[in-house]
């Protein structure tokens, strides 16, 4: 608690020195979890709003696409708390397309249900701290991009893309360098200016790394 006490003495004698006036009604001092943006900040690190995924998990099963568009756009509040959810969600992403019908059958609905559970059973992220090491995990597969953004082995992010249908092509060892390259963007404003540890389990990717930029692929040469 002193160090709490500390910190927003420190907060408050900063503010005051920027001419910055602070509402005392929307004050909240020694809580222990804190309402802030659509999440809620806790002693323990960062959670999602209990009201927005209970949204989701009552939300009926879509009759239409834009009933799908909007439980999308719902998922898509928690993608920094789900690993891989570009993958999880590519089927339905699918009857957003202008040339493709809506149904609604079996599969559709599995990942439905699925998605209702990976966003009740989100995981508590940790909060970044400057002043540790960062490492980012990150892997690729025939539908998409997935990354993990991490400090002592805690979570502090989680991030994916599908691929575009050109990027589909793309040799695996392609596909493996833009999910680096995807993951550096990503997680840019963590990780400019500091020593990054990036993990990727596609071997060959190793010996490119070792040798010169123009022995490497064409298409690897301008990612990297």
């Amino acid at each position: 608690m002193e160090e709490h006490d500390e910190i927003l003495k420190q907060v408050v004698e900063r503010a005051t020195n920027h001419n910055l006036r602070l509402n005392f009604d929307k004050c909240f001092v020694r809580k222990a979890r804190v309402a802030y943006m659509g999440h809620f900040i806790t002693n323990k690190g960062l959670l999602p709003d209990p009201a927005k995924m209970q949204a989701i998990f009552e939300m009926p099963a879509p009759q239409n696409k834009e009933g799908v568009r909007r439980f999308l756009g719902l998922v898509q509040y928690l993608s920094k708390f789900i690993p891989n959810l570009s993958q999880v969600d590519a089927s339905l992403r699918t009857l957003l397309k202008s040339d493709v019908l809506f149904t609604w059958e079996y599969e559709q609905d599995k990942i439905f249900q699925e998605l209702k559970r990976l966003c009740s059973t989100t995981p508590v992220l940790t909060f970044f701290d400057v002043k540790k090491p960062v490492e980012i995990e990150c892997d690729a597969s025939q539908e998409g991009l997935g990354a993990v953004l991490m400090q002592e082995g805690r979570v502090i992010a989680y991030a994916s893309r599908s691929l575009s249908e050109s990027e589909k092509r793309y040799a695996q060892i392609e596909k493996e360098m833009l999910s680096i390259v995807f993951s550096t963007k990503k997680f840019h404003c963590y990780i400019f200016g500091k020593k990054t540890v990036i993990h990727n389990d596609h071997k060959p990717l190793e010996q490119i790394f070792k040798k010169l930029l123009l022995a490497a692929p064409l298409c690897i040469q301008k990612m990297m």
